[in-house]
């Protein structure tokens, strides 16, 4: 028997608008014409912050970064991307770390996966020692900063107020939208969403769901 290859995309995009498409099956956000995936809320270290684990895990693979990379991976398979933005809270301690969050930040930034992107990291209201803890990563193609700003599209992690400004679309993070499904017999289902709205001055306002999977949603 011939078994024949399947070229089918393992994900394809969802337009929101003629500039913004979400990847379908992912929390990821396509800015088409930068060819830019933006994702935030990874909360690098939350496992091991709110005790999910038992151990450091500083010598042990990120199962998040390592989901995040193999998504990338496949999307560009069938889509063309150039940069990456993590918006925000990247790492979940505040103002402390632990050896999972490092060790989740070292795996994702140095995966050959992303080495040839250009990865900007915004700066969240959990990533006060983000740059500590990137310490021990020096890259070319990394950039650290509080938001982007290039009209007609600024991207803000979202903690901060930024009614004032002056754009078309804002990308935000930090709100970790969701749904909540309720049974019959008190059971709860909680599924991450992307939000739209339009704001009084006609802006168009995209909220991203967590990029990390036990993140909980309001």
């Amino acid at each position: 028997m011939i078994q024949q290859e399947c070229n089918h995309p393992l994900y394809s995009q969802f337009d929101l608008n003629e500039k913004l498409a979400i990847i379908s099956g992912t929390p990821f956000l396509l800015i088409k014409q930068s060819k830019t995936l933006v994702f935030g809320d990874l909360h690098f270290g939350q496992e091991y912050a709110i005790g999910l684990l038992d151990c450091d895990v500083s010598t042990e693979k990120s199962i998040l970064a390592e989901y995040l990379l193999r998504t990338i991976s496949d999307i560009r398979k069938t889509i063309t991307i150039d940069n990456l933005v993590l918006n925000g809270d990247i790492k979940h301690e505040i103002f402390g770390t632990n050896g999972q969050e490092i060790n989740s930040l070292q795996y994702f930034l140095n995966d050959s996966r992303v080495a040839d992107l250009q990865i900007t990291l915004i700066k969240g209201n959990h990533d006060v020692l983000l740059r500590q803890s990137l310490r021990h990563i020096q890259h070319n193609n990394i950039t650290i900063c509080d938001n982007i700003c290039e009209p007609p599209i600024c991207i803000f992690h979202g903690h901060e107020d930024n009614s004032n400004t002056e754009c078309e679309i804002i990308i935000l993070s930090h709100e970790h939208p969701s749904f909540i499904f309720r049974g019959n017999n008190f059971e709860k289902v909680r599924i991450m969403a992307f939000v739209t709205l339009k704001s009084k001055t006609n802006t168009d306002i995209v909220i991203l769901p967590p990029a990390n999977f036990i993140s909980s949603g309001v």
